[in-house]
């Protein structure tokens, strides 16, 4: 549109060369390709595929997950921003995906959703903020699911379970409201 956005409502994009993209929407279809996708400002992502390379949300960069729609992760996605997962939806990861939280970056969890599958690699800040139910980071497909944790994980309200293995090496922190298992 002239202001740096790619938006994707279905079928399939493929990005076979590095590439900045200033603002991506992503509400069905399949974003995929082999090459690095760095996301230089917002990302949102309601429903859809994120296939192929690495997405990188960079330093000072927002992603939203939204809307109760299925989120399908086949890609490895470094986040050094500040990504909100705001509704309640399952994530379907598989064995090839990977989510690392670098240092300094943020992850909230504002829901009590599922995460299935792949590895989850904390060295930032995760908090789950919202939601009295359960959230599980388990195995669905395959029983492959890792959590490593070697940033902060912080529950404020509901309960985070894991039904894996993984690392655990960082705080974790957990309000009056939450509870891990």
């Amino acid at each position: 549109d002239g202001a740096g956005l790619l938006r994707l409502t279905s079928g399939s994009y493929a990005i076979e060369t590095p590439a900045n993209i200033n603002r991506l929407e992503v509400s069905g279809g399949t974003l995929g390709g082999s090459a690095e996708v760095t996301v230089t400002n917002s990302l949102s992502w309601v429903a859809g595929t994120l296939s192929g390379g690495p997405l990188n949300i960079a330093t000072g960069a927002a992603m939203t997950i939204s809307s109760g729609n299925g989120h399908d992760g086949r890609r490895t996605i470094n986040n050094f921003g500040l990504v909100t997962w705001t509704a309640d939806s399952q994530w379907i990861r598989h064995t090839d995906s990977v989510w690392n939280n670098k240092p300094g970056s943020t992850w909230i969890w504002q829901n009590d959703s599922e995460w299935w599958d792949g590895v989850i690699n904390n060295e930032g800040t995760i908090v789950k903020t919202a939601g009295t139910g359960t959230k599980v980071l388990g195995n669905f497909f395959n029983s492959n699911m890792r959590f490593n944790q070697n940033g902060v994980l912080e529950i404020q309200s509901g309960t985070v379970r894991l039904d894996n293995s993984g690392t655990w090496n960082g705080p974790t922190l957990v309000g009056t409201n939450g509870v891990l298992q």
